[in-house]
């Protein structure tokens, strides 16, 4: 099957899933998403199944119908084959098999078998998929544009490096994640990451799966990490080769902002919290945060890190935008500073800039007005007619200036 072919049987699943949700009033429905992402990952489970057992047991990959054969071994030999798979392989009973769902699906209750059998797969599973998760809340989900995301892992990684660790303390979905991961290779890295919003997290775990970082999934944390940062080592938080994050620029975050203000963080926050506007919280400066975090978090000598950030962080004069900039050229570790095109983003009209962070950059730091590269395209719907294309042209241009040397 070629990629083409493969793609579209992927969009015609899609299309059929959205059409049966349409059909039972699941429309653009939270439970649509939560449908059409369980039966990937189910396919995918059984897929990746199949594949490994094969490759174990020759008899059973030459069978025309390898569940079948699986089903009639003797339950010792069941076992002692599933001890050879591989630690990223989910271990499946045969009542777990695609066809043994596809023998009852016109039985009653089969909404309710779908489910027992996903969940009997996670608790058999455990180790291997459980996600933890630390308490409620919801920060704005923000989407970072693939042609970005590539940039700042290919400027980032500009070395072989090994057993590398990778952070974002905001990470959604994990696309920032998922390009540093494959700038490094998937098997060199290990990720972390943290993010308040429970579907954003399970979204992630979904692509740690289809992008062979399963070793990571347990890193993977839902919670609020300006409050509760999870990952530490004994009492203090966990320094990291590389961060990537796109965080949310500006939110509501007053009901806990007092609890940020305590000796223990102030080291965290070195330039202080941003204060709670008497009008309008919702535009609470809550990057600045992040931003501090992920210095903090950097690992002290050659800690490495991609931030997007909202342009007026630049040009502030005062306050903690201003303080937060001059530790960052104090300590030499401003390696370049880059402002995109205008409404790249989707989810904001705000112009944006990449900060590029070296903890061994003792050079100068570079400025790049790349507001002016690429290419504009209409399409799509008439009000998306800024979208961002060429982005290996930019790259070049990006990591040129930023090495001083010639990018080919």
């Amino acid at each position: 099957m070629t990629t083409l072919d493969f793609e579209q049987k992927t969009k015609e699943l899609i299309d059929n899933l959205k059409g049966i949700c349409a059909s039972y009033g699941l429309g653009n429905d939270g439970n649509e998403f939560k449908i059409i992402t369980q039966v990937f990952l189910y396919k995918f489970i059984n897929d990746k199944f199949a594949f490994e057992v094969k490759k174990i047991d020759k008899k059973t990959g030459k069978s025309e119908n390898w569940e079948q054969a699986l089903t009639a071994l003797p339950e010792d030999d069941y076992e002692m084959l599933l001890l050879q798979l591989k630690a990223d392989t989910a271990r499946l009973k045969p009542d777990h098999f695609i066809s043994k769902l596809f023998e009852k699906q016109n039985e009653p209750d089969f909404a309710k078998l779908f489910d027992d059998t996903l969940r009997d797969i996670a608790i058999t599973n455990n180790d291997i998929f459980a996600v933890k998760t630390e308490g409620g809340g919801k920060y704005a989900e923000y989407y970072t544009p693939h042609a970005v995301a590539k940039i700042m892992g290919a400027i980032l990684v500009t070395e072989h490096v090994q057993n590398v660790t990778c952070y974002d303390p905001s990470a959604g979905s994990g696309t920032l994640l998922m390009n540093i991961a494959h700038a490094i290779g998937e098997e060199r890295c290990t990720i972390y990451s943290q993010d308040i919003s429970q579907k954003s997290s399970s979204l992630l775990r979904l692509n740690l799966i289809l992008n062979n970082l399963v070793h990571s999934i347990q890193n993977i944390i839902q919670g609020n990490t300006l409050l509760h940062p999870y990952h530490k080592e004994k009492r203090d938080l966990i320094k990291f080769d590389y961060i990537v994050s796109n965080p949310p620029f500006k939110m509501d975050f007053s009901d806990f902002s007092n609890d940020l203000d305590t000796k223990e963080n102030n080291e965290r926050f070195f330039a202080g919290i941003p204060n709670i506007p008497k009008k309008a919280k919702d535009k609470m400066a809550i990057y600045q945060l992040f931003l501090q975090h992920i210095i903090y978090s950097l690992k002290k000598d050659n800690g490495k890190a991609a931030v997007v950030v909202p342009t007026g962080f630049i040009t502030a004069q005062s306050g903690i935008d201003k303080r937060i900039r001059q530790r960052l050229v104090d300590d030499k570790m401003l390696a370049g500073v880059v402002s995109m095109p205008s409404n790249i983003f989707a989810t904001t009209g705000t112009n944006v800039s990449i900060l590029f962070i070296d903890k061994a950059n003792k050079g100068d730091v570079v400025l790049i007005d790349a507001s002016g590269l690429g290419e504009k395209v209409k399409g799509f719907t008439d009000n998306l007619n800024n979208l961002f294309d060429r982005s290996h042209d930019l790259e070049k241009e990006i990591k040129k200036q930023l090495s001083g040397l010639k990018y080919e």
